[in-house]
């Protein structure tokens, strides 16, 4: 795509740099943010928005 091999030795940083493509880790990070943001605006009494708050019984103990 860009004209670059794997003799060329470039780092991906740079090739990913070179096409313009994002970090993984700053792409799941912008699509949690932009569910936040849809989830913050709906209703108190949606039902995302109620499980962001519950609180739980610990009737059981974590794990098997």
């Amino acid at each position: 795509i860009i004209g670059v091999s794997l003799r060329n030795g470039l780092r991906n940083e740079v090739i990913k740099k070179g096409l313009g493509i994002d970090e993984l880790s700053d792409a799941i990070r912008g699509i949690r943010l932009r569910w936040f943001g849809h989830v913050e605006r709906k209703a108190n009494e949606y039902w995302v928005k109620k499980f962001r708050t519950i609180i739980t019984s610990d009737l059981r103990k974590s794990g098997r």
